[in-house]
């Protein structure tokens, strides 16, 4: 649980620190163009991010779309840190796209941390990650905004980097689709061993398809 508990922590800070940093920095981070436009559509993006989430929860779990929404902010923003400021446009599309990826990143965050937790430390889970997370909306308007102004790549490789630690950091955590989630300690330290990275449904593990049907009728059991 010690593993699952960090890797949660690091996530919420994660997701927190670069979504208000884009959010609260889009006139120092994308050069050119206007701010007023630039921060608009940043705002818009987030319409079909939340709605792409639901399909993709209900589809492809919680891991792997996690941890390739945060790859995909990575890969956005280091795409952005290489591009020349003149292309006030590539770097509006490009940035925005990163901005859709943390978004439906922190949508997941929020299910995938109250399946993972057991049922006794559910609450405390949450409410230490949401502190996490917090400290990364503390952090993001001065990373973004002053280490901008000395240069703006600065903040966009740090944003970059976070990302794509949280991507990677997410693939080390069991997915919980399908799955009868834990409830003590005990069964939280078991649950999602045996699983591959690739796997999307719990059900695709014997082990725990084996451990539902000795558990059927419970009512813990994660959204599908």
């Amino acid at each position: 649980m010690r593993k699952k508990t960090l890797i949660q922590w690091f996530l919420w800070f994660t997701c927190s620190f670069v979504y208000y940093g884009l959010t609260l920095n889009t006139g120092t981070l994308i050069p050119g163009g206007d701010l007023h436009i630039n921060f608009m559509v940043s705002g818009l993006i987030e319409f079909p991010a939340y709605a792409l989430t639901i399909i993709v929860l209900l589809f492809f779990g919680r891991r792997v779309p996690l941890s390739g929404m945060l790859f995909l902010t990575g890969v956005c923003y280091a795409i952005v840190a290489c591009t020349p400021e003149d292309y006030a446009t590539t770097l509006l599309v490009v940035a925005s796209i990163g901005k859709f990826g943390v978004t439906a990143a922190f949508a997941v965050i929020y299910l995938y941390a109250a399946e993972l937790f057991p049922t006794v430390l559910r609450q405390t889970g949450l409410g230490s990650s949401s502190m996490c997370a917090r400290i990364g909306s503390v952090l993001a308007p001065p990373v973004g905004r002053q280490l901008g102004r000395v240069n703006r790549l600065i903040p966009i490789v740090i944003f970059a980097a976070v990302s794509l630690l949280g991507g990677i950091a997410t693939l080390a955590l069991p997915e919980t689709r399908g799955g009868v989630l834990p409830d003590s300690v005990e069964e939280g330290e078991e649950f999602g061993k045996g699983q591959r990275i690739c796997d999307c449904d719990m059900g695709s593990s014997k082990s725990r398809d084996d451990n539902r049907r000795a558990r059927a009728g419970v009512d813990n059991i994660a959204y599908t």
